[in-house]
């Protein structure tokens, strides 16, 4: 058999939607990141506030994925993934405008940006992360998520490129314009895209609570999994 890089992309609308917009979603991530700790530099002249603007966008990541999950398996996963898309176009759009205007910017409110923004990533990535399962058959599973890792790895370079390019030529407000347009086309691609192989969750059987419980402890019993989600916060913080 030859080797196919792209395999699980072939016939398969439904995964390549999602497959472009988690491109546009990790791009838009890597681009924020870099604005923010440049923009946090700019703004208050310390290098300690640009270390922590970006910090304060990954720490919801640890703390709310777990919850994240759990609606992602009782709530609609694309529609979840949908809304969570919108709101942080919208909140990109509305950042931009205020840079634009003369109100003045201070490193508070880029802190304020970067944690709500956070929060809302904290539920957003869980459930694109499930919707690879929902979008591909099980043969093809290993490969869809080795593409998904592709494109976080490539939009970690390409999105600092751009950042970069943008603060230096046309000013940081650009840089929200281009994650705003970018989680839109997410967005976008979400509308026609369907998961026929999503399987019935069992989770509203019991309490959101108690499928966060049951997550936590599995998480620490398997060792594994707990290393694997502290490099990923490390990795994407």
């Amino acid at each position: 058999h030859r080797l196919n890089t792209f395999n699980s992309l072939e016939g398969n609308s439904n995964h390549l939607y999602l497959f472009t917009g988690n491109l546009f979603a990790n791009a838009a991530q890597w681009l924020q990141f870099i604005t923010i700790g440049w923009l946090a530099l700019d703004v208050s002249g310390s290098v300690f506030h640009s270390i922590m603007a970006v910090a304060v966008r990954a720490v919801p990541t640890l703390i709310l994925s777990p919850c994240g999950g759990v609606l992602a398996d009782r709530m609609d996963r694309r529609l979840l993934s949908l809304i969570t898309a919108i709101i942080m176009s919208c909140m990109a759009m509305v950042f931009a405008l205020f840079l634009i205007s003369d109100l003045g910017i201070t490193v508070g409110y880029v802190y304020g940006y970067t944690l709500v923004t956070g929060i809302v990533h904290a539920f957003n990535q869980p459930v694109r992360q499930a919707l690879i399962a929902n979008t591909v058959p099980q043969d093809k599973m290993a490969n869809a998520l080795a593409l998904n890792a592709m494109t976080v790895t490539s939009m970690r370079l390409l999105g600092a490129i751009l950042g970069g390019v943008l603060i230096e030529t046309v000013g940081f407000h650009w840089n929200f314009f281009f994650e705003t347009a970018l989680y839109l086309g997410m967005a976008l691609l979400l509308v026609p895209m369907r998961t026929p192989y999503q399987e019935e969750s069992t989770a509203r059987e019991t309490s959101p609570i108690n499928n966060l419980i049951e997550g936590v402890r599995y998480i620490l019993k398997e060792q594994s999994i707990f290393r694997l989600m502290l490099l990923n916060f490390f990795r994407t913080g």
